[in-house]
């Protein structure tokens, strides 16, 4: 028996496997174990910010290094200002510190539950693994995947 633990509706199964192996979809876990592990809700300045304006677009860098934090920073604050988007930055391990210089830009640091930040976002775009976007397409949500080098997970996945 083999769980393979994403979404269906991200990548289906290929017709010939047998039936040992099945599709679980992403695993979740509940809120109250979310809450325990410090991923209850967002940070009360975070959801106000969200809350405040247009719905914000999320750029999740997750396990993804960035090399040079002021550099990518200067970059996403000048794209969004010249967009008019406000931008959500999930730091994920990288350290982005405070580099934005406005309002438009906020980075969110340590874990963040996207099944309540996400749905407040107009889009994710995001570092691609297969968990992400198995939860941003079940929450319902648009996203775009960053590809970096190589062929993407999907790509490998699908033979595309």
């Amino acid at each position: 028996l083999t769980l393979n633990a994403y979404s269906r509706h991200v990548v289906p199964p290929p017709r010939d496997w047998p039936e040992e192996q099945i599709v679980t979809g992403a695993f979740a876990c509940s809120e109250a174990l979310r809450s325990r592990l410090g991923e209850g809700s967002p940070p009360a300045a975070l959801a106000a910010w969200i809350e405040a304006g247009a719905a914000p677009v999320f750029l999740g860098f997750g396990s993804m290094p960035v090399i040079d934090p002021a550099v990518t920073m200067d970059m996403i604050t000048t794209v969004a200002d010249r967009v008019g988007a406000r931008v959500l930055v999930g730091a994920g391990w990288s350290r982005f510190g405070q580099h934005h210089r406005e309002a438009r830009v906020r980075v969110a640091t340590g874990v963040l539950n996207y099944d309540r930040v996400l749905p407040r976002c107009r889009v994710a775009v995001h570092h691609g693994t297969r968990e992400t976007a198995a939860r941003i397409a079940e929450l319902g949500g648009r996203y775009a995947q960053l590809r970096l080098g190589g062929r993407s997970w999907r790509a490998r996945a699908t033979g595309s």
